[in-house]
């Protein structure tokens, strides 16, 4: 789907299932933050959310993708969530320091997160004691109509 708002019409070519899925960051990146490194890691994690906003994303479009695919006209429209639970350390840590490492700097200079901060959320992703948590992955299906 070349842009999000793209939506097969009833009387489309396709004949087989759509499947469209994206991350809802509705979710805090650490769903249990017990410590103030945690609180730190999970300002972190809604800094990231918000430098998306700027830029004009939309993180809660996914959960309205059930309710677009019977609205375009599908059938057996269904939709389920998935949620990766992770530890520091493990190739999702990985993932997610690879964001940090990407946009963090500009997290800080735009004064969403401090530097301490940003460190600290590092520091736990190295940490395999550390249980994060990715945003929730929704996952919507529908077909065309017999």
């Amino acid at each position: 789907m070349p842009r999000r708002r793209y939506w097969p019409r009833r009387e489309s070519a396709m004949t087989s299932w759509l499947v469209a899925e994206d991350f809802d960051s509705s979710l805090p990146h650490c769903l249990d933050p017990a410590t103030g490194e945690e609180q730190a890691f999970v300002k972190v994690g809604q800094a990231l959310v918000d430098a998306l906003h700027r830029r004009g994303a939309d993180t809660t479009y996914p959960r309205t993708l059930p309710h677009r695919l019977r609205s375009a006209g599908l059938a057996d429209v269904g939709a389920s969530g998935h949620l990766v639970i992770y530890h520091g350390g493990s190739p999702e840590a990985v993932l997610q320091q690879a964001n940090l490492d990407q946009v963090g700097p500009s997290l800080v200079d735009a004064g969403l997160v401090t530097a301490i901060d940003l460190q600290t959320a590092q520091r736990l992703l190295r940490d395999p004691a550390f249980i994060a948590n990715h945003p929730l992955m929704i996952t919507a299906w529908g077909r065309k109509p017999r």
